[in-house]
């Protein structure tokens, strides 16, 4: 009983529950886009729906902006997380949220981070020529972050 007490204090000092939260609803979207392709069809592979996938990566954003108020040297890994969210969002208000937290993350000396912020700025480029058809196309210039 001692022993489970012990545990319980643990739990109640760990701070960083939203840190595994991100990383917990990335994974499950990362699950569902590794079985897009019609190959697995065959297989029933598991799937979530578009709004169910954008839901758990702005749960996921949430848990990282959380995280990232009082973050130190764990917040580089947050990075793969919000490169995950990225490609999710189309919103250019969840994109500014991104690129908030990277801002952020690279003035705590995380030089990566823009190297992150490059990349998921070539991939909203790439978004935003492919929903140039559609109304909602959605673009943040690359060099905003620095």
């Amino acid at each position: 009983m001692d022993r489970l007490t012990q545990i319980e204090s643990r739990i109640q000092q760990c701070r960083n529950i939203d840190f595994l939260l991100a990383y917990y609803h990335c994974g499950l979207i990362s699950i569902s886009r590794l079985f897009v392709d019609s190959a697995w069809l065959l297989y029933n592979p598991p799937s979530m729906s578009e709004s169910l996938i954008k839901e758990h990566s702005l749960t996921a954003l949430e848990s990282i902006e959380k995280v990232n108020q009082n973050a130190q040297l764990e917040a580089v890994f947050m990075l793969p997380v919000l490169l995950v969210v990225s490609l999710e969002t189309r919103q250019q208000d969840v994109r500014m949220r991104i690129a908030t937290v990277l801002k952020s993350v690279q003035s705590r000396g995380f030089v990566v981070a823009s190297t992150y912020f490059g990349d998921i700025s070539m991939l909203w480029d790439i978004f935003k020529s492919h929903d140039a058809k559609t109304e909602d196309a959605i673009s943040i210039t690359p060099r905003q972050i620095p």
